[in-house]
């Protein structure tokens, strides 16, 4: 369903919007035609306000477009109790009686995350404390929508997730979660430290490709690289000079030894009694 410009509104009415608490919307939040936006510094809105400017009457005739598709959506399979169900994608109408849930409701989208879900009722829509509707399989609370004939009653601490387009009031109970939208056409919406964030859906191709990272590479592994991708040959370390002056000490020793022990250049022994040369022993 295409919301136009009631998209980025996470609180939208027709009369006083109202707070009590330390409520958080994520959102735009606008009234028309009343200007009342009371309960806030208490609350925060981490969006806009918009108070029966020329952007809150869009939004409020977008939101009647929308209400009005939503109403006039074929129903596929009728259904008003709720808790303990899980609804495949469709649309699902109450008639007359109240869409009710209590318990947990299980919105299963069999792995498509563009499936949708539209909940009618031409009366209102109330949900028991601690209820909560839970999303499975690709489902996304973008794609959930409670098209409301009269008032929404959401119960303390009540898990609730779709837009919320409901023809009269909406209230939320104390520490209500909402990831979706409370949108009252002509009725007020009341909160009390509650959460209401916006919903946004997951567009295909939209995250980042993960990085791979490999292994920290050795001393060794970085020096391959460089002599591998660069023609000049990496610095010497420190204490590089030492070690070239130990290996050429080392040579001339060996090199000396060598030179000793020749064949035919062997040296000879001196008599202990005369320190003369003992011509005889250096012929052996």
């Amino acid at each position: 369903m295409d919301l136009g410009a009631a998209a980025t509104f996470a609180v939208l009415a027709g009369m006083p919007v109202r707070n009590s608490g330390p409520t958080a919307i994520t959102g735009d939040v606008g009234v028309h035609p009343w200007p009342t936006l009371a309960g806030f510094p208490d609350g925060t809105i981490s969006g806009t306000t918009y108070r029966a400017d020329k952007t809150a009457i869009a939004a409020q005739a977008a939101l009647v477009a929308a209400y009005y598709d939503a109403a006039g959506r074929a129903s596929t399979e009728t259904f008003a109790g709720l808790g303990g169900a899980t609804l495949a994608p469709g649309v699902y109408d109450a008639g007359t009686q109240p869409l009710e849930l209590s318990g947990r409701l299980v919105l299963d989208a069999g792995g498509n995350p563009g499936a949708v879900w539209i909940l009618q009722t031409a009366a209102d829509m109330s949900t028991a404390p601690e209820s909560a509707v839970e999303l499975v399989n690709g489902a996304q609370g973008c794609n959930v929508f409670w098209q409301v004939a009269g008032s929404a009653s959401l119960g303390s601490g009540s898990a609730m997730v779709g837009t919320i387009l409901a023809a009269q009031s909406i209230t939320l109970g104390n520490s209500v979660t909402l990831a979706g939208r409370a949108l009252a056409r002509e009725g007020s919406v009341t909160m009390l430290n509650d959460v209401i964030t916006g919903p946004g859906c997951r567009m295909p191709g939209s995250h980042a490709a993960p990085v791979a990272a490999g292994p920290t590479p050795t001393a060794t592994q970085g020096a391959l690289v460089h002599s591998a991708t660069s023609s000049t040959p990496p610095p010497p370390s420190s204490g590089s000079g030492s070690y070239v002056l130990l290996i050429a000490i080392g040579f001339l020793v060996l090199a000396a030894v060598a030179m000793g022990e020749a064949p035919g250049r062997r040296r000879p022994r001196r008599t202990p009694m005369t320190g003369r040369h003992d011509v005889g022993a250096a012929l052996e």
